[in-house]
């Protein structure tokens, strides 16, 4: 196909947009892999490139949303997993010349793991993963100065009169 007159020449890289490599794209991140992370490979696009398929694509665009979903259970099910499995690690302590070695469960490494996944998630979709919040009414709804004062002033005039 030629070029017609006035038409203005394309810029960049063809894309590499294919079926095959938006089901991989898909597929990766309905397992919990993070669209950085999928992108970093070789063969991928770079993350705004698929941010621009999205954007031009809403079909593309609603499997990488339900992938999404899924990807975050898939996240949300690692969280248990973790909390649920021990983990077993060697604490050393070294005192001057004396090093001592204990096997017990990595709780504080596993509690950071969880910890970072949750905070991850309700960021990343805060209306299923986020922390519920409720709104408290802070506004003081005060007496009318004026009337407060006029009725102060009737009762210290009471008590000054006994």
């Amino acid at each position: 196909m030629s070029k017609q007159k006035g038409e203005p020449a394309k810029r960049g890289r063809p894309s590499k947009f294919t079926a095959e490599v938006a089901t991989e794209i898909c597929e990766r991140l309905a397992n919990g892999e993070p669209l950085a992370r999928i992108c970093r490979d070789e063969h991928m696009p770079g993350v705004v490139t698929v941010w621009d398929w999205e954007q031009a694509d809403t079909a593309f665009s609603e499997r990488v949303a339900r992938a999404r979903a899924a990807g975050f259970d898939e996240i949300a099910y690692d969280m248990l997993h973790i909390a649920d499995t021990q983990e077993q690690g060697v604490i050393r302590k070294v005192e001057g010349d004396k090093i001592t070695e204990t096997t017990e469960d990595m709780l504080g490494h596993r509690k950071l793991r969880v910890d970072t996944r949750a905070k991850l998630l309700a960021c990343w979709d805060p209306k299923r993963y986020g922390t519920q919040r409720t709104e408290v009414d802070m506004t003081a709804h005060l007496p009318d100065v004026a009337k407060a004062t006029t009725q102060l002033d009737e009762i210290l005039g009471l008590l000054a009169s006994k």
